[in-house]
């Protein structure tokens, strides 16, 4: 009869024990720790194994409140090689839960805008979600992936997946790893047509700078 108050103890110190494990697992990225502000900049070393490009590219922030179309509230990011070279514009909106990373559009009668990311947050591992069939399916997968692992040390960040078919034939295979307070620190895209890669670039950050 003695032995019963032990057990009893021990199973209730392992389950404490386990309570503890989880909570300490139970991370989550919120969209106010995604920094978006004016003057910021990140950089990249980009690597196209497929069409044999190896170059750095600077995205900076360059106007915020900005619009498009009938699109309002947006940041304006540039993509610049590190010799000045224009790539191309983007603009970033964040709406209470979401960041958008969405591409100017125009026709003939308009200017709009299509959204090339979408982000659902708070991350939180197991967390997925389907945006639109362009954008495809993302999935969070780990949220202890350490950054140093793909470059720079830069803390622990959260890995993502995402996979999309925009058109008849064509498939998109991203995954990257976002730090806190920081952003995309890392970024694979493999690009294929009817099952052949026509791109597979790697970004990988090397500096930055937060306003």
């Amino acid at each position: 009869m003695k032995k019963y108050p032990f057990l009893l103890l021990l199973l209730l110190a392992a389950l404490l024990f386990n309570c503890e494990k989880l909570s300490l697992s139970s991370k989550k990225f919120k969209a106010k720790e995604f920094p978006i502000t004016l003057g910021s900049y990140w950089e990249y070393a980009r690597i196209d194994s497929v069409n044999l490009v190896v170059d750095t590219v600077r995205v900076t922030v360059i106007e915020e409140n900005a619009t498009y179309g009938d699109e309002e509230g947006l940041w304006k990011i540039e993509w610049k090689t590190r010799q000045g070279a224009f790539l191309k514009l983007q603009y970033v909106q964040i709406t209470k839960d979401t960041v958008l990373f969405r591409n100017p559009k125009s026709t003939t009668s308009r200017d709009y805008l299509s959204t090339a990311s979408a982000y659902i947050f708070p991350l939180e591992v197991g967390d997925s979600w389907n945006w639109s069939d362009w954008t495809g399916t993302y999935t969070v997968e780990d949220d202890e992936v350490e950054s140093d692992s793909y470059g720079k040390d830069y803390g622990e960040g959260f890995f993502v997946s995402r996979y999309s078919r925009p058109q008849a034939g064509q498939a998109i295979y991203e995954s990257i790893v976002l730090v806190e307070g920081i952003g995309i620190v890392w970024r694979s895209l493999d690009d294929t047509f009817m099952r052949i890669s026509t791109s597979h670039e790697i970004y990988r950050l090397i500096d930055y700078h937060i306003e």
